[in-house]
């Protein structure tokens, strides 16, 4: 299934992805309002992670064929965000995940080749952005934005719901309160005594 955009003159198209080398799990926004959440899932034939992460990114282009360049000036209007790759603890030192780090290397290259801005966040502010808290965990921060986002099901993906998390980050960074509340939530249940 595609995305189907007639004219992206007429939309403010937000691409939010929680990369990662075996799948990845993707959000498009049209503003506040979520268009579609879905996972793409690296071929287990293909152990290069490099080249895995080549397949993902041509099959998110063929998701998105229409959204990607504007019908009216042939530019792209998307804004592409994604969080910063976290460090692994190992043996007491922390080392970035190598593969995952040449991923958004690549990722930040293919949003500037089809002429989208790009942004990145570091997770720990993403979690505070929306949680209030840091060291949230990502059932909490799952939980608010099923609160906060109409539409969203049960099924997707913890990477479909980290990337709805950086989209809606992202978006209220830029208009606050865009989503009817503020941010960080306060749930109201947990407000109540």
């Amino acid at each position: 299934m595609t995305i189907t955009i007639t004219d992206q003159h007429d939309h403010r198209l937000t691409l939010a992805i929680d990369p990662g080398t075996a799948q990845m799990g993707v959000a498009v926004f049209d503003g506040a309002t979520l268009l579609d959440g879905f996972t793409v899932r690296g071929s287990k034939k293909i152990k290069d992670p490099d080249v895995r992460f080549f397949q993902m990114l041509g099959e998110l282009e063929e998701h998105l064929e229409t959204a990607l360049f504007c019908d009216r000036c042939g530019h792209s209007h998307l804004k592409l965000v994604y969080e910063d790759p976290q460090f692994l603890k190992f043996a007491g030192k922390s080392r970035p995940i190598e593969p995952l780090y040449r991923a958004v290397g690549s990722l930040s290259y293919w949003g500037r080749s089809k002429g989208m801005g790009v942004y990145r966040y570091k997770v720990a502010i993403i979690k505070a952005g929306i949680s209030g808290r840091i060291g949230a965990s990502k059932s909490e921060i799952e939980r608010i934005v099923k609160e906060i986002i109409p539409g969203c099901g049960g099924n997707e993906t913890d990477d479909v719901y980290d990337a709805m998390s950086i989209g809606m980050f992202h978006l209220d960074q830029q208009v606050p309160g865009c989503f009817g509340v503020t941010l960080p939530y306060d749930s109201p249940s947990s407000t109540m005594t």
